[in-house]
């Protein structure tokens, strides 16, 4: 019915059984996992608790390259901690859910410095993953894009949510800067 493999779950959040990568949830890193192998699913147990399923899949005759299944909802705890992993992510493109978050994508890299569409792009997918509305969030930041008004904290407000905390929860402070002059005129 099942071949049981034991795995162990990678830095990346990813395991692989054979020769398919597939994501888990990060809380999993560094464990080892017993998968029971079906046709259809891989069950995952956590030493004798049932973790989780996903499902599998299969490489096709004469298909070469990587196969993966990244949910981004496994990864997205990892990335909130540090957003500017996504730039440079060998898994970029399997982490963004579909064509329409790709093109989201390459449309917050030509409007924003890559630092902050990172951030944006990480929180906005957090946002989604915690709503379960990809489609909602999508269509909110493509009218943010529009209008040019994308803010950290806008998306949140729309759908309710805390604002976070540590660093981006600071609020930004418009401080003027003095003329040089004035330091003369101090001396003076």
């Amino acid at each position: 019915d099942y071949e049981p493999l034991v795995v162990r779950v990678r830095s990346t959040s990813t395991i692989e059984v054979r020769q398919v990568t597939y994501s888990v949830p990060s809380r999993l890193i560094g464990h080892q996992l017993t998968v029971h192998l079906r046709h259809d699913r891989l069950d995952l147990f956590l030493k004798s608790r049932f973790t989780l399923t996903l499902q599998r899949l299969h490489r096709r005759k004469g298909e070469k390259g990587a196969l993966r299944r990244i949910d981004f909802c496994h990864v997205i705890e990892s990335l909130r901690r540090k957003p500017r992993a996504l730039l440079r992510a060998q898994l970029q493109a399997d982490i963004l859910p579909g064509q329409a978050w790709q093109q989201l994508w390459r449309q917050l890299l030509a409007a924003l410095p890559p630092d902050e569409a990172a951030k944006v792009m990480v929180d906005a997918l957090h946002v989604a993953a915690k709503q379960g509305d990809l489609a909602g969030v999508e269509r909110y930041l493509r009218r943010a894009l529009r209008r040019g008004d994308i803010s950290l904290t806008g998306l949140r407000e729309h759908y309710g949510l805390r604002p976070p905390r540590g660093l981006a929860a600071l609020p930004q402070l418009d401080i003027p800067v003095h003329q040089l002059s004035s330091y003369d005129e101090l001396l003076g």
